[in-house]
């Protein structure tokens, strides 16, 4: 069926550069055999500490999803499972904030009510507030088998050539709003705080999960036939090269595919990715944008 590549890009926006502000947006992703695993989240700009939540949301999402295909939970209970491991990393993390345990002894499971009126509890919860106000997309692909693409909030998902949108009128279902206190309820659907599912055939050619603000209209954006097979064959040239002058044997292309899959490969896709997507000196964004690219090459 072909090789299947997966690339990654992150880029602040010329926005953050003028006003000097960090990057909000992240990405983490890995390869274990056939599978991919990868995260992209996306930090509120009006929160002064969002980008170490994301950060640390790309590595949760991350883990939650592979610890669920170790443990071989199906696709149909997955993303229920996958919910329950995010809100499960949510209140260690307030449990390891001052004053979070007792926070969460008074956060009841059904009403979720608590006394913000108490200052204890209005500092741990703006804290986590600071922290948490970011969305979190999740990936979870087989490359023969197919799988899940998990939104929590602002996305744009294109699947061979469907391009899905998801906006949430600037009230994103950010991972803080999982608490729902008594007085600071999240304004919008309680559904949207579920992760909504796109479900990838075993058969897929393309698929990009990035930020809401992604300019896919734009050709530079869009990644897809910009991978050359040429570029792995010129990076199979220099590294041959250099074994050659190791006197070591001189590897085939499967066997450097295999060899040195995934850490090199996913290395120069990401490369590609970053190059090809937003060459330098053409702003063709505003904010900060990030996303997850997976190609199946067929040869």
């Amino acid at each position: 069926m072909g090789r299947v590549w997966c690339g990654s890009a992150a880029k602040p926006g010329p926005t953050h550069y003028n006003r000097r502000k960090n990057c909000q947006d992240m990405v983490f992703s890995f390869r274990r055999d056939k599978m991919i695993v990868a995260s992209v989240a996306d930090g509120c700009s009006a929160s002064s500490k969002s980008e170490a939540g994301a950060a640390q949301l790309c590595h949760a999402a991350t883990q939650a999803m592979w610890q669920l295909v170790k443990l071989g939970v199906s696709w149909d209970i997955f993303p229920g499972a996958y919910d329950r491991l995010l809100q499960r990393y949510l209140m260690n993390a307030i449990a390891a904030y001052p004053g979070g345990a007792q926070f969460l002894s008074e956060l009841t499971v059904y009403d979720r009510a608590v006394d913000l009126m108490e200052s204890d509890n209005y500092l741990v919860y703006a804290a986590i507030a600071e922290m948490y106000q970011a969305t979190v997309l999740g990936v979870c692909v087989h490359e023969d088998e197919g799988g899940l693409v998990l939104v929590r909030g602002d996305a744009k998902v294109s699947l061979d050539g469907k391009l899905s949108i998801f906006d949430y009128n600037d009230m994103p279902p950010y991972l803080g709003y999982m608490l729902a206190i008594k007085g600071q309820e999240y304004p919008g659907d309680p559904a949207d705080l579920h992760s909504k599912v796109i479900r990838v055939p075993p058969n897929f050619q393309k698929l990009g999960v990035t930020t809401d603000g992604w300019p896919w209209h734009h050709a530079p954006a869009n990644p897809f036939g910009r991978w050359k097979w040429r570029k792995f064959e010129t990076w199979l040239l220099d590294l041959n090269n250099r074994r050659e002058d190791e006197d070591l044997t001189i590897l085939s292309s499967d066997d450097a595919w295999n060899v040195y899959h995934p850490e090199e490969v996913d290395d120069l896709a990401r490369l590609l990715v970053k190059k090809n997507t937003m060459p330098d000196g053409s702003v063709i964004f505003d904010d900060d944008i990030s996303g997850v690219f997976i190609e199946r090459e067929v040869t």
